[in-house]
């Protein structure tokens, strides 16, 4: 796994949690910045909004669900 993954992956892991505890609506772009450890402008390098971050949580889970019923 490249270190761009694994920075990824600690985008969507910070997105989720901080979705999940304060509201999408709620959280900002550098709240998740923030506890990924990384630079606001970082997540742009992944994903082209918050939108879009959201949107790729909700493949993830999708793609998780449907390995979970096969």
């Amino acid at each position: 796994m490249t270190q761009a993954d694994l920075t990824r992956q600690r985008l969507v892991r910070a997105a989720l949690e901080l979705f999940t505890a304060e509201g999408y609506h709620v959280t900002t772009t550098p709240q998740i910045a923030r506890k990924a450890g990384v630079a606001e402008g970082t997540i742009y390098r992944h994903f082209r909004s918050k939108q879009h971050l959201l949107n790729e949580l909700y493949r993830a889970a999708a793609r998780w669900a449907t390995k979970l019923v096969t």
